[in-house]
């Protein structure tokens, strides 16, 4: 063998070794997906999901990928002067303003731009006219939605919130 031959074989070895030799570990920033079930059958779907393995037997199929939660349908939203949210945009506090004619129990959830729940809380009797101020400087600056909801359903409302700095 002459040199050049002996040389491409050991580059081609080397090669070989070092494209089986990395490996990339999947990753996926989606922001929307969902789950639905009926008659037994569940799907959950990731838009923008990456297929890591696929099966099939029977005519069935199963896409095995990443999966994240995706928060619960809402309710039509309230008329805009039952609730609202300030300052927007917001440093370190976001009061929220109830006007409610009636006490209710309210549950608040607040969710970043991809939809991954941040901060949960709940306000017993809620009574016309109270405010409540959440102490959010925890969270990075970005885009967030805030989904406030009476805990028997009546009530429904979500806000798009900035925080800054």
């Amino acid at each position: 063998m002459d040199k050049i031959q002996k040389l491409t074989i050991f580059i081609l070895a080397i090669s070989i070794h070092l494209a089986n030799s990395q490996s990339i570990t999947p990753s996926l920033l989606a922001c929307t997906g969902n789950t639905q079930a009926t008659d037994g059958y569940s799907i959950s779907y990731t838009v923008g999901e990456l297929t890591v393995v696929s099966l099939n037997s029977k005519g069935y199929y199963l896409t095995q990928g990443f999966q994240q939660s995706y928060p619960e349908s809402i309710t039509p939203p309230i008329p805009l002067n039952l609730i609202s949210v300030t300052p927007n945009p917001f440093r370190d506090y976001l009061n929220i303003n109830f006007f409610i004619p009636e006490p209710y129990d309210f549950g608040i959830e607040i969710y970043n731009s991809c939809g991954r729940k941040n901060y949960i809380d709940d306000f017993k009797d809620v009574i016309y006219s109270q405010r409540e101020s959440l102490n959010l400087e925890f969270l990075p600056k970005g885009l967030y939605f805030i989904h406030i909801y009476s805990i028997n359903g009546k009530i429904s409302k979500v806000f798009k919130i900035e925080k800054m700095y």
